[in-house]
């Protein structure tokens, strides 16, 4: 080896997010920044929309949230059933806030243990339907939208130390998600900040340099640039 006389470094580093890393209308895949919980084959995406199966235990289609505050929501094609599905935030699965369908009613719910223990419900009308959970310190509210308007479904406290959000099913119905997105503070989901794939194609990227300045010796210079190494003379 050998021991450089002087030398520099610069780093300049940009990326850029591909939408589907801010929120999912569910209309090629499920997306990488989502993982299942439960059983695999009740997952599946089609026609627009994410679709969780019957199966004899809940499964759960979950993504990391963000720390701090944060929004959470899902636009549903809303059935009544048996059992409950709908939206979570997710400490466990032993442990979750439930705002979703809860045998024919939209109730706000903590699940622990796999008992419902209801906070607030609702009797609202089948069709599409948005769900939403506003997370302000331990504070959640519950909305629900449907084209009659907006109801306050209930509001809870709760401190989970880490969460993840998402959807369950544990019902006799298939559940069926046409959106699902996250943002970074109260009845704001626009400015997403959940993770998926970074688009290594775009111009920041493209823009991005690495360069490594080194003097060995006379004569004995070099800079590595992006993955390159050229000789040069000093």
């Amino acid at each position: 080896g050998f021991a450089p006389l002087s030398g520099s470094s610069r780093i300049g580093f940009g990326v850029e997010s591909r939408a589907e890393q801010y929120a999912s209308d569910f209309d090629k895949s499920l997306g990488s920044q989502f993982f299942v919980d439960g059983e695999q084959s009740a997952v599946s995406v089609s026609d627009g929309a994410l679709n969780v199966a019957v199966d004899d235990k809940p499964t759960f289609v979950l993504t990391r949230a963000h720390g701090g505050d944060f929004t959470v929501q899902t636009t549903l094609n809303y059935v009544k059933g048996s059992g409950f599905y709908g939206l979570v935030v997710y400490q466990n699965k032993s442990d979750y806030i439930l705002l979703g369908d809860n045998n024919g009613k939209i109730t706000l719910a903590h699940v622990l243990n796999d008992i419902v223990a209801t906070y607030a419900d609702v009797d609202l009308p089948t069709g599409r339907l948005i769900l939403q959970l506003e997370k302000t310190g331990t504070h959640y509210k519950a909305l629900a939208v449907t084209s009659d308007g907006i109801t306050n479904v209930g509001e809870y406290n709760v401190n989970y130390c880490e969460t993840f959000v998402g959807l369950v099913n544990a019902s006799d119905k298939t559940l069926q998600a046409m959106r699902f997105a996250m943002g970074d503070g109260e009845s704001n989901v626009k400015s997403y900040l959940t993770s998926g794939d970074i688009d290594f194609s775009s111009q920041s990227y493209l823009d991005s340099f690495i360069e490594l300045k080194y003097i060995v010796g006379k004569g004995n210079g070099f800079t590595y640039e992006r993955g390159y190494v050229c000789q040069q003379d000093c």
